[in-house]
């Protein structure tokens, strides 16, 4: 049986969607404006329909608005690890978990970046120099929470005469028999230059790895073998090809072979097992480069207050990372890391 209920809200986003009550089977169907149409459980839509609209739920809507601009046959359905047995769909499903998106980072020194790119997506069938109108939806899909935090990010961009403000306030427009609020940029010359470079690296398939290379016994040694093959086969998987510098000693100065290796990388993957010195350096320049990094570090070397190699800085500690054991187990969680924080 389905009912559709109308006149609600969608718990992702707080907007006005259409609820479509799907059987007995305790999911529900949603159809939003801006997370589009996406199936949920319904112990999970309890759990977050009156949670405030935060970094966790802008992970989800984040994803909600970049899986449906790819226009792909299959719909997204949103589960809880910890909820009901996942029901039996009918046709092409995307089953996601709420708690691997809830608790991603969000990289605020990606954002400057991300919002240039945005408004090169958008004008990208246009003249360079139009108008850019930038709408609520845009702002989430960058993880952007509001308007308010987009003329903070924006001024940093006019700073750097990377972009113009159209207009310092927002403006309300009528778009599809509905007024919305919008903001408007041009991008420079300068931009458009800045913008050429940064797709050098978004169009890549490299992945870097940085980590270290010889884990001082062969056990160990054979750990990260398995190591780098998971996450090569994790790369694989999700369409990337992962390559290593097997250089053991770079701590006082990094060879201009990683370096090559960074700039032209899609994303790094940071390995602080060991507590690598050489691994906190490259991934210091891959996020000068504003180079997404994703962390990983061995169960055994986060909190190891007898050894120091074991032993996370705490300038790192608080950061999100994949905690790993079995190579085998990790090929699983980088992909979803992947999938969720690159693509």
């Amino acid at each position: 049986m389905i009912v559709n209920q109308g006149n609600s809200t969608c718990p992702f986003c707080k907007n006005k969607a259409d609820k479509i009550e799907a059987g007995s089977d305790e999911r529900f169907l949603f159809s939003c404006n801006i997370c589009a149409h996406y199936f949920i459980s319904s112990d999970l839509r309890n759990e977050i329909k009156v949670r405030p609209l935060d970094n966790g739920l802008l992970n989800c809507i984040s994803e909600n608005i970049k899986t449906n601009s790819k226009s792909l046959p299959a719909i997204t359905a949103w589960h809880s690890r910890h909820g009901i047995t996942i029901p039996r769909y009918n046709g092409d499903v995307m089953i996601k978990y709420f708690e691997d998106y809830v608790k991603l980072p969000i990289i605020h020194s990606e954002k400057t970046k991300n919002f240039l790119m945005l408004m090169a997506e958008k004008l990208s069938e246009c003249s360079p120099f139009d108008e850019c109108k930038i709408f609520q939806e845009d702002l989430w899909k960058i993880k952007i929470l509001d308007f308010d935090e987009c003329f903070e990010w924006a001024k940093a961009l006019e700073k750097d005469e990377l972009i113009v403000n159209q207009n310092s306030i927002l403006r309300t427009i009528d778009d599809d028999s509905s007024k919305r609020s919008s903001v408007f940029y041009t991008i420079t010359p300068k931009g458009w230059e800045t913008i050429f470079q940064n797709q050098k690296s978004i169009n890549s398939k490299k992945v870097f790895v940085a980590m270290q290379f010889n884990w001082l016994s062969d056990d160990m040694n054979k750990l990260k073998n398995e190591y780098v093959e998971a996450v090569k086969a994790a790369c694989s998987d999700c369409g990337y090809e992962a390559e290593t510098v097997a250089e053991v000693h770079h701590i006082d100065q990094i060879t201009d072979k990683i370096i090559a290796s960074i700039k032209k990388s899609k994303f790094v993957i940071s390995d602080f097992t060991f507590n690598n010195r050489g691994a906190y350096y490259e991934t210091g320049l891959a996020r000068g480069l504003g180079i997404p990094i994703i962390h990983t570090v061995h169960k055994d070397h986060t909190n190891n207050k007898e050894d120091d190699c074991k032993r996370l800085h705490f300038d790192i500690a608080q950061i999100n990372y994949i905690k790993w054991e079995d190579p085998s187990h990790l090929r699983e969680y980088l992909t979803d890391r992947i999938k969720a924080v690159i693509e």
